[in-house]
């Protein structure tokens, strides 16, 4: 798959961050990105019938363990791709069987899937203490053993340490 390779910065084209809009929160609070500025977060989109964002979801559990006492939250937004996929009960199950520890947005209408211009699962932005995007990488992180975790540990100490 060549999205899981595609490692994208936009250091050069910085935009605000898109709110997360609507849509019932499952694992946590809702989380308002505004109301983050001064802090670092990561937006990660998947689906639970995508075996690629089966395979980062350890990842991201790991960077939230790794980086959550210095600032970094992480929220996830599930965007189905099936019908199969808009089951709440199967989100819940799938958020158990993961050990997701983060707030879980379902974006059952896809609202904010068209609102960050999302093309592929899985799709990862880093957002800055400034509230912009900073970062995206789509693709399963450690595809063929590409350095993707390492990358997205990188680049979220870097803007931790802004």
């Amino acid at each position: 798959m060549v999205a899981a390779l595609a490692l994208l910065a936009f250091a050069r084209q910085l935009a605000n961050a898109p709110q997360l809009l609507g849509g019932t929160w499952l694992n946590g609070s809702p989380v308002s990105l505004s109301a983050r500025k001064g802090k670092v977060t990561m937006v990660e989109f998947w689906t639970l019938d995508c075996i690629n964002c089966k395979r980062n979801l350890p990842i991201y559990n790991r960077l939230q363990a790794r980086f959550a006492t210095r600032g970094l939250a992480i929220v996830g937004v599930h965007t189905p791709e099936t019908k199969f996929e808009r089951s709440l009960l199967r989100i819940k199950a799938e958020i158990k069987r993961e050990r997701i520890q983060y707030p879980i947005l379902v974006d059952n209408d896809g609202r904010n899937w068209n609102t960050w211009n999302v093309t592929a699962w899985p799709t990862v932005f880093l957002v800055n203490k400034k509230g912009q995007v900073c970062f995206k990488y789509e693709g399963e992180l450690n595809w063929e053993d590409y350095p993707g975790e390492a990358k997205l540990a990188a680049e979220i100490q870097e803007l931790l340490s802004d």
